[in-house]
């Protein structure tokens, strides 16, 4: 694996798939002390703070693709849990969640070149409105240091069971067993989330129908 580490880029994604035009055999990790243009879901904008992270991968992804963004969520937490004891909550599909319930963190999956790309924003300190994982930072490590260490962790934690995936998100999850709306899309969809499918898709509770949800915003 080939880690470049940048003072400033646009974004991460847009830089580690311009690499992959010049030889898609690479195996890649972008990562920046500032982004600029940060991508997320539905072209929303990741919004940069002093203390945030920023990186990319190439990354295989689950066996069963659709839990891919699950399974690197599930990771994290683990990853500071672990480490730091933070227990981070987790938003379907791919948002991480701090101790105030605000969100710190996101992970966005895109192919190019034939290759998966796993796109990381973490608010390491929450600031005003923004999450953040931490109060005060635990460790003074380089943001080259920190993503590389979780890049290590990710790699030799991968999850391939998706009964364990389910159980594992389900305990951290911010809006388990409560009524939420998902939109995709024109269509809208109201119930109480109970679960994940076989897919990693949404479950949700209405009219004592269980609706099955692959794709969405998800707001509680």
């Amino acid at each position: 694996m080939k880690h470049l580490h940048l003072d400033s880029c646009d974004s991460t994604q847009d830089y580690l798939k311009e690499q992959l035009t010049h030889d898609a055999s690479q195996e890649l990790l972008v990562t920046c002390e500032n982004q600029t243009m940060g991508h997320g879901r539905n072209q929303k904008k990741w919004e940069p703070l002093p203390d945030s992270l920023y990186m990319s991968f190439t990354l295989s992804p689950n066996e069963k693709v659709t839990w891919t963004a699950i399974e690197l969520s599930v990771i994290l937490a683990d990853y500071f849990f672990e480490k730091f004891g933070e227990n981070i909550k987790l938003k379907w599909p791919n948002d991480l969640y701090d101790f105030q319930s605000k969100k710190c963190g996101g992970i966005l999956i895109q192919q190019s070149h034939q290759k998966n790309i796993a796109g990381i924003g973490l608010n390491l300190i929450s600031r005003q409105e923004w999450g953040g994982i931490f109060k005060t930072l635990p460790i003074n490590l380089t943001k080259s240091d920190w993503c590389l260490d979780l890049y290590n962790y990710i790699s030799t934690h991968r999850i391939t069971n998706t009964d364990e995936l389910k159980s594992k998100f389900m305990k951290s999850c911010v809006h388990s067993q409560i009524p939420v709306t998902i939109t995709e899309g024109n269509d809208i969809y109201s119930g109480v989330f109970t679960g994940l499918g076989d897919w990693g898709e949404a479950l949700i509770e209405s009219d004592q129908k269980t609706h099955h949800i692959y794709n969405g915003t998800l707001r509680w």
